[in-house]
């Protein structure tokens, strides 16, 4: 048999295959998010599989669970990110404002289906100050006028 035949009988084979065989599987993640072991409310959940171009995305309810979907198979890696409300502060003394959000992360490998729920710890604080000033800067130096 010649390698041309060889290839169109494994190429007229895989056609043949059902279209489930070769597609990934369905896989429901879900879970929890908490910040000082109390669920958080509103939270966003954004999930996706490592090597793939799909996000997808979700916001946690007054029991801090999210669920989504995505799809995979055994061995796949699922990055999972939170990200909670942002608090602003009022102003300090010295006219800073402070901002503060919480997040967390987890990292999933799929062992087999279904994945078991995850638990996601807002565990990590991002913070931001944004200071301005009240004074108004003076030119050193008065420059000319440009009308001629």
């Amino acid at each position: 048999m010649s390698r041309f035949h060889l290839l169109a009988l494994v190429g007229a084979a895989l056609l043949a295959l059902p279209a489930t065989v070769l597609a990934a599987s369905a896989i429901d993640l879900s879970g929890t998010v908490t910040r000082d072991a109390a669920p958080v409310e509103g939270v966003s959940v954004t999930a996706w599989l490592v090597g793939d171009d799909i996000i997808v995305a979700a916001t946690t309810d007054a029991n801090g669970a999210f669920a989504v979907q995505l799809e995979g198979d055994a061995g796949g890696v699922i990055q999972v990110r939170a990200t909670g409300p942002t608090v602003t502060f009022e102003p300090d003394d010295q006219g800073c404002v402070r901002s503060e959000t919480p997040t967390g992360r987890a990292e999933v490998t799929i062992e087999a289906l279904p994945v078991p729920p995850v638990a996601i710890s807002l565990d990590t604080l991002v913070v931001s100050n944004v200071c301005g000033t009240a004074a108004t800067p003076r030119p050193a130096v008065t420059l000319p006028p440009t009308d001629v």
